[in-house]
């Protein structure tokens, strides 16, 4: 996305490059991301489950999560079941979350995330509670556009914080444009969507926003502390 100002492009006043946000569809901003963290935290929380069950140490974790990457999942939750005291009741789920670990540990990816989601009694609920959590944690920095036209899929977001640049001189208006005259030895663009006035001033407001922020100093932010210790020191005072 061309981030100049629409009167710098008409009267050449960009320097000899223009600057570009990075576009990713949703798909590709997932994968790069957010399901490596995601399935870094699955893993996690299925091992202290497994230690809790089995009543292990926490300290035990890498152990088990390297016992988890190297063997059988059905073999290494038989052991743990014959090893420890865990309660019939937990014999399935300890099966189930040990598989779910080995899938994580073997697994990267979207492929990863979807093979976790068919271990789901309802996969399609898991995977929409999850995708719909990290679409609302996108947050500052991104914005979310439902689609572009001319591009396959749904959903593409805007990564403002990262700033790239292109030779003026290696932008075309088509594609067809840019096909027929850039060079191969360089990188070129061209354009193929516009976005509307109303997109156009949304983004601008964000873009500014990211980039014209401006912090108080630490000896104004602190006051606010001192507003919360006084009301503290008044509660704690009712208590005589």
């Amino acid at each position: 996305m061309v981030i100049n100002a629409d009167c710098d492009l008409a009267h050449g006043k960009v320097d000899g490059v223009l600057a570009l946000l990075p576009i990713f569809s949703f798909h590709s901003y997932l994968e790069a991301f957010w399901v490596k963290s995601h399935l870094l935290s699955e893993f996690s929380q299925n091992i202290e489950w497994i230690l809790g069950a089995c009543g292990i140490e926490k300290a035990e974790a890498e152990d088990l999560a390297r016992w988890i990457e190297s063997d059988n999942p059905m073999a290494i939750a038989s052991s743990l079941i014959g090893a420890h005291a865990v309660p019939t009741k937990k014999h399935a789920e300890l099966h189930q979350r040990v598989n779910k670990c080995a899938i994580i540990a073997s697994s990267q990816g979207l492929e990863g995330f979807k093979r976790v989601c068919s271990l789901d009694p309802d996969p399609s609920r898991y995977a929409r509670k999850h995708i719909e959590a990290a679409k609302g944690a996108i947050g500052d920095g991104h914005f979310f556009l439902s689609e572009i036209s001319g591009q396959e899929g749904l959903g593409f977001v805007v990564r403002m914080r990262r700033i790239l640049s292109i030779e003026a001189t290696n932008c075309y208006r088509s594609v067809s444009d840019m096909r027929a005259h850039a060079p191969d030895t360089k990188t070129s663009a061209a354009r193929v969507a516009r976005l509307t006035p109303t997109y156009q001033h949304r983004i601008a407001q964000l873009f500014a926003y990211q980039f014209s922020r401006i912090g108080l100093p630490d000896e104004t932010t602190e006051l606010s502390k001192l507003a919360v210790d006084d009301i503290v020191s008044l509660m704690a005072g009712a208590q005589k």
